[in-house]
């Protein structure tokens, strides 16, 4: 409806809209964030620097054991880091020139490509 000044009312079922609007765009954003969009940016910090062998190559994660497995591509070998303490546990030999690891977290198979 209009008014007699060439305005637009707003009827009431209206303004329910606005906070419609408002979460979906909240969820829009942190999901943006969350997702780590281009023209994002989310803080970032190193928390811990762990040495492995030479020429690090590929990494694997297994998030039910927290262990990390790094192909050492020069070295020949995996290094397997315990997540929750951010240290080398051991280090396996892998053939020649390891450049992949793939992990199966429900077999804890590591699968390490040459």
């Amino acid at each position: 409806m209009e008014s007699k000044s060439g305005t637009l009312k707003v009827g009431p079922g209206l303004m329910n809209i606005r906070p419609l609007v408002l979460l979906i765009t909240t969820l829009l954003v942190v999901s943006l964030v969350l997702m780590g969009a281009p023209g994002v940016s989310v803080a970032q910090t190193v928390v811990a620097t762990v040495g492995v062998g030479t020429q690090p190559s590929g990494v694997g994660v297994n998030p039910t054991t927290n262990k990390i497995y790094v192909a050492n591509y020069a070295s020949d070998n995996v290094s397997v880091i315990a997540g929750a303490a951010d240290t080398v546990t051991t280090t396996v030999g892998a053939g020649s020139l390891p450049v992949g690891v793939g992990v199966n977290p429900t077999t804890n198979k590591i699968y390490v490509e040459n």
